[in-house]
């Protein structure tokens, strides 16, 4: 399967300080985080390029898009490509066919998430100040 991954530098003690939260916090997070999935999921599917021998019945691109589970217990995996379809990094930058003719690349996975990081970082930070919000005014 395609997967993009990255570094992220003391990611225990990141974890630790998120696993240490109260568990009303933890899931307002996670509620926020699986409903911005959801949202870039969809906005990858109308937008994943669709060619004429991708139109038949069977697993294409778009039948590939998943939400899963991540390292971080307030985080979800958002992933493309399977084992028969992987991650079509040249569609999204473009690739030269058998016969020597360039095909322009389509990006769509990460132009999608350029436009929409900002509002789905913004979700969370806004369930996350509530939550803590409402611990601060006594509420669970």
């Amino acid at each position: 399967m395609g997967e993009v991954s990255a570094r992220v530098l003391n990611l225990e003690r990141l974890i630790a300080k998120i696993s240490a939260l109260p568990d009303s916090v933890k899931s307002r997070v996670l509620a926020a985080n699986k409903t911005s999935a959801r949202e870039f999921l969809s906005s990858v599917a109308q937008i994943a390029p669709v060619g004429d021998d991708e139109k038949r019945e069977g697993e294409h691109l778009v039948t590939t898009l998943a939400m899963g589970d991540a390292k971080s217990p307030t985080a979800v995996a958002v992933s493309i490509g399977g084992p028969e379809a992987p991650y079509p990094l040249h569609l999204e930058v473009g690739y030269m066919t058998k016969g020597g003719k360039h095909v322009h690349g389509r990006a769509f996975w990460y132009p999608t998430w350029r436009l929409n990081k900002k509002r789905y970082r913004q979700r969370a930070a806004r369930a996350l100040n509530a939550a803590m919000k409402k611990i601060a005014n006594g509420g669970a």
